[in-house]
């Protein structure tokens, strides 16, 4: 075989190994798949606590922690920015929202649907419910004796309608959970994204204390989209 045909077979392969065509190298450029990232790597964690922090901010009104609480869902879910602003000028042309005196319990939720987002609202919830819908990929929102969650054993004797956020439902704030967390099975906590604190992204709270903040409401439950495909 002369030099010339030595070099032209030479670059054939070269162009197969470019191309694909040759298949001993084509085996090993084969992609391998995604991690799948939808979950928290902590096996006891339940639900996605850190991505759902990804979207907290404190509330802009002394009333608004139903709407903001909103607002982080529905950044998460669609992969848009939404202001707290705008979504409070929609809530309150539809009378979700007053000023002065928040959103009321029914109400919570109603700023997703109206952005296509299917919506599920229970009283009586149990805690195994809670977590049943954070597995399966839903958000969750939840009405809460604020009081109980920044100072955990107080329960003021005030009438809760009295506070802005939730009025007349016998709790006084509403937050997002995006979380619960048995690394430690003698102190579990449940993971809020807490619009009222200024340290509330991922804000972190003893189950117990969570409970009895959370029966304030009735154990009202509020779940957001679809979950996992």
């Amino acid at each position: 075989m002369s030099e010339f045909e030595n070099l032209a077979d030479h670059l054939h392969d070269l162009i197969d190994i470019i191309t694909g065509h040759d298949d001993d190298h084509h085996q090993d450029t084969v992609a391998e798949p995604l991690p799948d990232h939808s979950h928290d790597d902590d096996p006891a964690v339940i639900g996605e606590p850190a991505a759902g922090a990804e979207h907290w901010h404190m509330q802009e009104r002394a009333d608004t922690c139903a709407v903001a609480s909103q607002e982080f869902i529905l950044d998460e879910l669609t992969g848009v920015d939404h202001s707290e602003a705008q979504l409070t000028e929609i809530a309150e042309a539809h009378g979700w929202y007053q000023p002065g005196g928040g959103t009321a319990m029914a109400d919570v939720g109603n700023i997703l649907e109206y952005f296509g987002v299917p919506v599920q609202r229970e009283y009586g919830a149990t805690l195994e419910d809670l977590q049943h819908a954070l597995d399966g990929g839903q958000k969750v929102i939840v009405g809460v004796d604020s009081d109980e969650i920044w100072t955990p054993g107080h329960d003021p004797d005030e009438p809760l309608d009295a506070y802005p956020g939730i009025p007349g439902q016998g709790a006084d704030h509403a937050v997002q959970v995006t979380g619960v967390d048995y690394s430690d099975p003698a102190h579990p906590v449940v993971v809020l994204n807490d619009p009222g604190t200024p340290d509330g992204g991922g804000e972190r709270v003893p189950l117990e204390a969570f409970l009895d903040a959370w029966e304030d409401s009735g154990n009202y439950l509020v779940t957001a989209g679809s979950g996992h495909a």
